[in-house]
């Protein structure tokens, strides 16, 4: 019974810190300055005083590698646990793999935003869609519409399920 509820304390903990990370953002974000770019959500959001690009892309990270590590923890639980069952343990290690899949491509996608001429990004997975925060750009300004295409392709998702938030 003790392992039950424990396992069920892991679960709820997950659980808060998944909506914290991802729907917590959402209510903080400003309405979008411009209409959506082919069908695509394009969003400039300002800088706040005081805050450095460079923290917030670190931070951003260290979030969703701590959600991401905190489910995997729970997921390795479940399979080195011998009273779970074998379709158990075979759903969570697919799982596991899957998560570890979705991060690397995460970190993928950075690294193709960063290559389309923004000076950083973050993107993490939603649902059905990718979500990328891009910093300002290193030279001549890129087009946000071609990074949507781009992340649309790579991540295997139709463009209209693609968020890029650009931060000046």
């Amino acid at each position: 019974m003790f392992m039950l509820s424990r396992r069920w304390l892991i679960i709820g903990v997950l659980g808060l810190a998944v909506w914290l990370l991802v729907f917590a953002g959402y209510r903080t974000r400003p309405l979008p300055a411009a209409p959506p770019v082919s069908g695509s959500a394009v969003t400039t959001v300002g800088n706040p005083a005081g805050t450095d690009q460079d923290a917030f892309f670190a931070d951003y990270r260290m979030r969703r590698d701590r959600a991401l590590s905190l489910e995997a923890s729970l997921l390795r639980d479940t399979v080195n646990n011998p009273q779970s069952t074998a379709e158990a343990r075979q759903k969570a290690r697919d799982q596991l793999l899957a998560l570890s899949a979705e991060e690397a491509r995460a970190v993928e996608l950075e690294g193709l935003a960063r290559a389309e001429g923004y000076a950083d990004a973050v993107a993490f997975f939603e649902n059905q869609g990718v979500t990328v925060v891009v910093g300002p750009a290193k030279g001549a300004m890129p087009s946000p519409a071609r990074l949507v295409q781009v992340v649309a392709r790579q991540a295997g998702v139709p463009p209209a399920n693609v968020v890029v938030i650009q931060r000046p």
